[in-house]
């Protein structure tokens, strides 16, 4: 168990040091809620529209370009929402890894995807759609 506590703490390092590089804690949240939130069976139909959606409500922020960035977390890539490359077992764990991180309030702090963090992204979107 020793090592594995050792491990997870080496990755949380990785990923704040990741996360620092993004403009916003609430642009992240919205990220990370937008791209895990359909069920697997569902990214394929709902990949493009997800990704155009992320766009749009980002418009005026760096967090797409931050997360394809050397220093960025991929989470779009990881997501893999465009279907363009296969998904790799390595992919999937890292996918897993990320999205325990972010529902742990004790790992993920303030990045936590806790039910405020939901209703943020779903009034984030209504706005969009009603705008």
């Amino acid at each position: 168990m020793e090592v594995y506590t050792q491990q997870l703490v080496a990755f949380d390092t990785l990923v704040f040091s990741s996360l620092s590089c993004y403009p916003s804690v609430k642009d992240v949240c919205l990220l990370v809620v937008l791209t895990s939130s359909p069920p697997a069976s569902n990214v394929t139909r709902l990949g493009h529209n997800t990704k155009h959606l992320l766009h749009r409500l980002l418009v005026n922020s760096s967090t797409i370009t931050s997360d394809e960035g050397s220093g960025g977390l991929g989470i779009l890539f990881v997501c893999n929402m465009d279907k363009s490359l296969p998904r790799s077992n390595d992919m999937v764990l890292y996918h897993d890894f990320l999205l325990e991180f972010f529902r742990d309030p004790v790992r993920s702090q303030q990045y936590c995807l806790c039910g405020d963090t939901y209703a943020s992204a779903a009034f984030e979107c209504l706005q969009l759609l009603t705008w």
